[in-house]
């Protein structure tokens, strides 16, 4: 499974089920309301930009993301960016890759916080890009364009 398009059509969806497939593009989950599981580990999910749309599912209460590009951001900054920049999008959410939500976690990260992190985890999922002119990216993985 590549894409999630056909997803939109079904309007009453409670739980999807799409571990370690080919899925980046979280697009047409947009249009789901009453999505509250999502699983989505071993996909290929690597930008921030694509967490930020699970913002729009509103009773969203569980993810799963382990296995994506995105997740290595872990491993370069501070443990915990990831799962509280997931819940600065998602206030709601409650549990994520099996773990409850730390309380310190859903406090959220800054606009410039989330900024920075974004800017890592495009440098770590392409060594090859510059950071954008806007950002105050560093990369701390001897990544960096060339």
């Amino acid at each position: 499974l590549r894409e999630l398009d056909g997803v939109g059509a079904l309007a009453n969806l409670r739980e999807l089920d799409a571990r370690h497939n080919e899925i980046s593009d979280l697009t047409p989950l947009m249009t789901q309301e009453h999505l509250q599981v999502l699983r989505l580990e071993g996909n290929l999910v690597a930008e921030l930009a694509e967490l930020e749309i699970l913002g729009t599912v509103p009773f969203l209460y569980e993810v799963g993301l382990e296995g994506n590009p995105i997740c290595q951001v872990d491993g370069v900054l501070p443990r915990t960016s990831l799962r509280a920049a997931i819940c600065t999008f998602v206030p709601q959410l409650r549990v994520m890759d099996g773990r409850p939500c730390a309380k310190e976690e859903l406090v959220g990260l800054t606009p410039s916080q989330l900024s920075e992190l974004a800017a890592e985890a495009l440098l770590l999922c392409d060594p090859n890009l510059k950071p954008r002119s806007r950002g105050s990216a560093r990369s701390r993985g001897g990544g960096g364009g060339g």
